[in-house]
């Protein structure tokens, strides 16, 4: 099996009433090469429930509560891309294009530089 260019990481603490736009504006970007992973990083608001209904794709993970350093260096050491893209609740709605960039995350090449 061919890995994913790209794997998405969303680190996650108590964001039940965001993570489902979050989530959206992820999955629906323009280009697909990528896996979507969301490390919950102990939420006690039901986000883990939330996220377990959401979407196939998405592959879910859990640890207690060590901040969100931690919880990124989760999804990278759970990530089966050869890049890493991390995305957070800030970016929430947003929905770029991936298409220019992924030419570069792929290529080795640097986006704006």
């Amino acid at each position: 099996m061919v890995p994913v260019k790209v794997s998405a990481v969303i680190p996650l603490c108590n964001a039940r009433d965001v993570i489902r736009e979050t989530v959206r504006s992820v999955l629906g970007q323009t280009w697909q090469d990528f896996e979507l992973l969301v490390v919950d990083d102990g939420s006690s608001d039901g986000s883990g429930d939330l996220i377990k209904t959401l979407d196939p794709r998405l592959r879910y993970f859990r640890q207690e509560n060590a901040g969100v350093a931690a919880a990124r260096n989760r999804g990278i050491a759970e990530a089966k891309g050869r890049r890493s893209r991390f995305w957070t609740m800030t970016i929430c709605g947003i929905r770029p294009s991936w298409n220019g960039r992924s030419r570069c995350w792929t290529s080795g090449q640097r986006w704006g530089g």
